[in-house]
């Protein structure tokens, strides 16, 4: 129902109901308690009088509430409310989608899993779907310009796959090939649910159920052992065998350098020299460049957000900005516990930092590269570093140092749930702008329903009613464009490529020079061809011009390396 519809609600609301008038409408009672509704705002009263809510979330009474003659319990009232009002909004806390399915995956009681799960679902109305039916009109006019018959043919050009309908055949293989550990992981879940007095699997409770199976608190627990000052610069070491470089930090930070310089005091700055860490003293080794790298999110004077978005950016060339927008410092940590996910940003982007400083070519041949190209290094990189053998290299716990169990290591180990997500998300992002969805022929509430359908065909559970995927990442990534698809098939590459190049059992391997060496010469300073506008430009291939090949060796034939090899 629209807005419009609603105006009976809204005139509701919009008389006033003395405090101490007969209850009517207005007024809701519970128990002893009754809510009186004045000027639209809600106050709490009992029979000694309502109730104050102090800066700080406490409840506290009127002591002359009896005293006061009716007309000033009336002005009270309306003081109140507002006051009231103003004071709950500012204790209340924003929850985005990490806190809700934080909040899904931990909370014990299924009716508050609902609750939260429906008012924020409930928060994107249809003003969202009229957004993004806006873009994907000018979108789907951009891709007519250029001769393509959807947006999605034009991104999907540069890329492996080469067009939609191809991206769309493998993305059904991933999700055909992803059925047998998918139904086990699904009927496991059902089993331990029906256990607990649960009928069924529902999407609410699927997080939690999940969670629940793979023991996701494990992954919190593991944050002990991940301290950022301790395990920063472990970090880099590992990223430097991967990739032959070695990270040195310039300067301390103090303020009179940073002063002239004019970097914020918590960014940390490095020097990025050719060749291992464990070469640093031998001649002859090339600088690659500086790598400036914004851990934490701030707060600038006026306070607004001084801290990009999180990703990489090339200033010039020879310098790398990394921004990774963490969470600061908890209240009476003394130092950063990172979680995993977080340590997975911080060495994602470090990839595209050392990819930026080796690539040979010019910068617009850096930026014309095939997303599926750009974002390889960076996936490879953190695949290694998310390894539970690498992980020993890095990881010590907070207060003793100590190496942390295996149990904690394995459990932030990516399963077939993390990639079936991945392709769901892609899943919406590549059907909303692909050719069958026409945004000038379709409303916004067939947008909703197709982008669920979308999401649905990748699901072994049934959406919930409330649900709408652009309210999570899917809404990221239809924001982005459409070719998120180009991660999976990255995670699928370095799959096969890690695969060839050592085994579980053996991740040292992958930090052998051996093996840096092949990334560098094969990946890293390979200067490809900058050959993108003519991929995605038919009308060149008209002219008798074959549109040239992927600057990368062919997909591997079966997606089952996603969800065997390294996703158990």
């Amino acid at each position: 129902m629209s807005t419009s519809e609603s105006g009976s609600i809204f005139e509701h609301k919009e008389q006033p109901t003395l405090a101490l008038e007969a209850p009517t409408k207005d007024v809701i009672e519970e128990d002893d308690i009754q809510t009186v509704v004045v000027d639209g705002n809600p106050v709490r009263m009992d029979k000694l009088g309502p109730l104050v809510i102090n800066t700080d979330g406490t409840l506290a009474r009127i002591n002359n509430w009896h005293e006061m003659t009716e007309l000033e319990q009336q002005k009270t009232l309306r003081v109140l409310g507002r006051r009231n009002k103003q004071r709950l909004a500012k204790l209340q806390e924003e929850a985005g989608l990490d806190a809700i399915e934080k909040i899904g995956s931990f909370c014990q009681n299924a009716t508050t899993r609902r609750r939260i799960f429906e008012a924020f679902y409930g928060g994107f109305d249809s003003s969202l779907d009229e957004a993004a039916l806006d873009l994907l009109r000018a979108r789907r006019k951009v891709a007519e310009q250029l001769g393509f018959r959807s947006y999605a043919d034009l991104e999907m050009a540069p890329m492996a796959v080469g067009d939609e309908a191809t991206a769309r055949r493998w993305m059904d293989q991933c999700w055909q090939e992803a059925q047998p550990t998918m139904s086990k992981a699904v009927k496991k879940m059902k089993d331990v649910s029906s256990r607990g007095g649960s009928k069924g699997l529902s999407h609410v409770d699927q997080m939690f159920w999940r969670a629940h199976v793979a023991r996701e608190i494990d992954t919190w627990r593991l944050s002990e052992f991940l301290p950022a000052d301790k395990c920063l610069p472990s970090l880099l070491n590992l990223v430097g065998k991967a990739y032959s470089v070695t990270f040195r930090e310039v300067d301390g930070a103090n303020l009179l350098t940073r002063l002239l310089s004019g970097w914020h005091r918590s960014v940390k700055v490095y020097e990025v020299t050719d060749g291992p860490p464990s070469a640093v003293k031998k001649a002859g080794r090339g600088k690659l460049g500086y790598v400036y790298l914004d851990l934490y999110r701030r707060m600038s004077f006026l306070g607004r957000p001084a801290v990009e978005l999180a990703g990489a950016l090339r200033l010039c060339p020879g310098h790398a900005y990394l921004s990774c927008n963490l969470p600061g410092v908890g209240l009476g940590q003394g130092s950063k516990l990172l979680h995993p996910e977080e340590l997975v940003g911080i060495t994602h982007e470090l990839g595209h930092a050392v990819h930026i400083l080796c690539h040979t070519g010019s910068p617009q041949e850096f930026d014309d590269l095939p997303l599926d190209v750009l974002e390889l290094p960076s996936t490879l990189v953190e695949t290694i570093a998310l390894h539970p053998e690498s992980m020993t290299q890095y990881a010590q716990h907070r207060d003793n140092g100590s190496l942390p169990p295996g149990d904690l290591l394995r459990s932030c180990q990516r399963d077939s749930h993390f990639f079936v997500r991945v392709l769901q998300n892609c899943s919406v992002s590549l059907g909303l702008h692909a050719e069958d969805f026409d945004p000038f022929k379709k409303t916004a509430a067939d947008l909703r329903e197709h982008a669920i359908s979308l999401w649905q065909r990748y699901s072994l559970v049934e959406a919930d009613p409330a649900f709408t995927p652009l309210g999570g990442d899917a809404g990221l990534n239809v924001g982005h464009g459409a070719n998120h698809v180009a991660y999976l098939l990255c995670y699928l590459r370095v799959a096969n490529i890690l695969q060839k190049k050592g085994s579980r059992k053996d991740a040292a391997r992958w930090l052998q020079p051996e093996f840096a060496g092949l990334l560098r010469s094969q990946l890293l300073d390979q200067n490809f061809p900058s050959e993108r506008m003519a991929a995605v430009q038919p009308t060149l291939g008209k002219q008798g011009r074959e549109l040239p090949p992927h600057p990368l060796p062919q997909l591997p034939s079966s997606t089952l390396l996603l969800f065997q090899q390294l996703a158990q």
